[in-house]
C-alpha cells in the first residue's frame, strides 16, 4: 500500500542513499587533509591533518558498516563489494602517502598524491556515485509504485462511492414505491 512505499522510500532507499553521500563527502573530507599536509609547515600540522584523516577513515567505516547491513539486493551487495575494494586501495595509498611525508619528501609526496592517490580516490568516489545512483533509481521506483497504488486507491474509493450513491437512489426509490 501507500504506506508501505513510503516507509520504504524514507527508511530503507533514502537512508541508504544518505549514508553513501556521508561517504563520499568524508572522502573529500580526507582528500583536503591530505592536500594540507603538503602545505603544512609544522610536525604539529602534519599530526593535526594525520589525526584528521584517521577519525574521518573511522567514521566511513562505520557508515559503510550500516549500509552492508541494509543493502540486501545483489546489485547493491556488488556495488558495496567494488566500495570496499576501492576503499582498502585508498587506505593504502593513504598510508604510504603518510610514510613518505613523515620521511620529509614533500616532491615525492606530492607526485605520488597527483599519480597515485587522485586516480585512486576518483574510482573510489565513482563507485560511491553508483551506489548512490542505484538507490535513486530504486527510490524512483518505489516513488512511481506508490503514486500507483495511491491513484487505484483514489479509483477504488470513487467507485466504492458511486455505487453506494447508486444504492441508496435505489433503496430511496424501491422504499417510496
Amino acid at each position: 500500500g501507500i504506506n508501505s512505499d513510503l516507509q520504504l522510500i524514507v527508511n530503507d532507499r533514502f537512508a541508504k542513499a544518505a549514508l553513501a553521500s556521508d561517504i563520499v563527502v568524508d572522502t573529500s573530507r580526507i582528500a583536503i587533509s591530505l592536500r594540507n599536509m603538503l602545505l603544512a609547515t609544522g610536525k604539529d600540522d602534519l599530526r593535526q591533518q594525520k589525526e584528521l584523516v584517521l577519525e574521518t577513515r573511522k567514521h566511513i567505516g562505520e557508515n559503510l558498516d550500516k549500509l552492508e547491513k541494509l543493502v540486501t539486493l545483489p546489485k547493491g551487495k556488488e556495488l558495496l563489494k567494488l566500495i570496499f575494494e576501492a576503499r582498502q586501495k585508498y587506505i593504502a595509498g593513504q598510508e604510504q602517502f603518510f610514510r613518505i611525508m613523515e620521511e620529509g619528501k614533500t616532491d615525492e609526496a606530492h607526485q605520488f598524491m597527483n599519480n597515485e592517490l587522485r586516480p585512486t580516490l576518483t574510482a573510489y568516489q565513482s563507485d560511491l556515485e553508483k551506489l548512490s545512483a542505484f538507490q535513486e533509481e530504486l527510490m524512483r521506483h518505489a516513488s512511481e509504485e506508490s503514486q500507483k497504488s495511491y491513484e487505484a486507491t483514489r479509483l477504488q474509493l470513487i467507485s466504492l462511492s458511486l455505487v453506494a450513491v447508486l444504492l441508496s437512489l435505489g433503496l430511496a426509490f424501491w422504499i417510496t414505491r
